[in-house]
């Protein structure tokens, strides 16, 4: 005897053919970023011909930070400031992203889920194999102390849920865009995907 209910085998049609249709055109993004990516990691891509180009006028000038004057001259005033930085970002760590991004089984969408990607490998391969972190206990967690503006341990054990809205707050806070945020987070459950399995 089979468990299926009968309203999942009842299935409009027309929603089926536009699920169908949303997944090839969805796949076709994925693929285009995939590949427009693979395009900026080549030493005339356009992230990085611009955070070369960043970096030489930086130098040039001997400035960290390009003024409204000379980003106007260039034209940077017109490329949104979260690519400059990854473009730069991408520069100065090419050889590590262009390994990373061959590694990959799966591939990247963007510079980054890169850098996201990077970032875990480095925390993983740092932290000491035989070291195993024990959990603490609950009388552990209730006496320390809390220290305001710093990262402490938590009076109460935080809930999945309470994780995810406190993310949510800092997101709303920091000013970060809900579909950036949003690809970022499905990148760092890949990333830990692929590490357990």
């Amino acid at each position: 005897m089979t468990n299926t209910n009968k309203n999942e085998t009842n299935f409009n049609q027309k929603d089926v053919e536009e699920g169908q249709e949303l997944s090839v055109i969805f796949k076709k993004r994925e693929n285009s970023a995939k590949k427009t990516l693979r395009n900026d990691l080549k030493d005339d891509g356009a992230m990085v011909r611009l955070g070369t180009l960043i970096l030489k006028v930086r130098q040039d000038f001997q400035i960290k930070k390009i003024s409204s004057t000379i980003g106007r001259k260039f034209k940077l005033n017109e490329i949104n400031k979260n690519v400059q930085n990854e473009s730069v970002w991408l520069v100065e760590n090419l050889d590590t992203a262009r390994s990373m991004m061959k590694s990959s089984k799966k591939g990247f969408t963007s510079v980054e889920s890169i850098r996201n990607a990077i970032r875990i490998a480095d925390k993983k391969k740092n932290q000491p194999k035989e070291e195993v972190q024990e959990q603490p206990t609950k009388e552990e967690v209730v006496n320390e102390t809390s220290n305001v503006g710093t990262f402490s341990v938590p009076k109460e054990l935080l809930s999945a849920s309470d994780i995810i809205e406190e993310a949510f707050a800092l997101r709303t806070l920091n000013n970060v865009d809900l579909e950036d945020f949003i690809q970022q987070f499905k990148t760092m459950v890949e990333l830990e995907l692929e590490s357990v399995a």
